[in-house]
């Protein structure tokens, strides 16, 4: 790290359930994704998948509704596709009421355990401006053979909200661009990172053409001998040392293809990083995390 600027982990304090719930959302072992620290204050736009999240989050944070034998989880919520978009903002949702078996206990999820948990959470969701269709019929799901209860949203107000960016990369690639603006690897292999936004904006901006073109990487096979995880061969592979193959290695084993890693690859990257630091100053935010 350079410019005596301070990248801190991000760490979990007295930290908010649904920030909890961010940062478990984007915490994935073979990618990293950029984003602006503290967005959770801005309401952002929830779709029927969203939804259904917000439902599951409802009920484990409420005690009046999370009781010993209630444990529903998003395999027992979902869009019904038969009649709606999975993506779209109004449609049908479907809430099933499955039994599940979790550390040695029977959650029954009954239908009428479920009818409430989805009274409940209507109502709350009527006081942000949303619209409900429930008849409170509870059929018998014909692909599943479970009680449904199917709920339809009539009207979402959060499809005026503004969509909050955030840059997603495999974790190869996002050491590459932390390196090439000067952090290294923090943030990689299951780390945490901040950096202020002002302070992206302007490294970003000194990344000279050499040092993009360095950082590219050639496509095609990759022999057992050279790959990525061989402790034997040791190397920093965001810097294009991989030898490459146009058709498989001969030897034995998987054979491992990479797309590679080209110049407008980095430059699009650089510049999602780019708009996603403008979009954080533009909104009063501060800093650019990383999981």
């Amino acid at each position: 790290m350079d410019g005596g600027t301070q990248v801190n982990r991000i760490t979990g304090g007295s930290m908010n359930w649904y920030k909890q719930m961010k940062l478990a959302q984007i915490m994935k072992v073979s990618s990293v994704t950029f984003f602006v620290s503290d967005s959770h204050k801005i309401s952002q736009p929830k779709g029927l998948l969203d939804l259904c999240h917000d439902f599951t989050n409802f009920v484990y944070n409420r005690a009046k509704i999370n009781n010993e034998g209630f444990l529903p989880t998003m395999d027992d919520v979902s869009p019904d596709t038969s009649s709606s978009d999975f993506d779209g903002y109004t449609g049908t949702i479907n809430f099933y009421s499955r039994p599940r078996e979790y550390q040695d206990k029977t959650y029954e999820n009954s239908p009428e355990s479920v009818a409430e948990a989805v009274k409940l959470w209507t109502k709350d969701k009527e006081q942000e401006g949303y619209i409900f269709e429930n008849n409170g019929k509870i059929e018998t799901s014909r692909m599943f053979g479970y009680p449904v209860q199917r709920i339809s949203v009539m009207n979402n107000p959060s499809s005026e909200y503004t969509q909050i960016p955030e840059v997603n990369m495999a974790n190869d690639n996002a050491r590459a661009m932390l390196t090439l603006i000067g952090i290294g690897s923090d943030g990689i292999a299951g780390e945490q990172g901040e950096i202020d936004a002002q302070e992206l904006l302007r490294r970003i901006n000194e990344v000279s053409r050499e040092q993009i073109d360095g950082a590219t990487t050639p496509s095609g096979y990759i022999s057992n001998e050279t790959q990525l995880d061989d402790p034997e061969h040791p190397r920093e592979s965001w810097q294009g040392e991989i030898e490459t193959y146009d058709s498989p290695p001969e030897e034995e084993g998987v054979k491992m293809f990479t797309g590679g890693r080209d110049a407008n690859y980095i430059d699009n990257r650089l510049q999602g990083l780019y708009n996603l630091a403008d979009f954080a100053i533009s909104n009063g935010f501060k800093e650019i995390a990383w999981a």
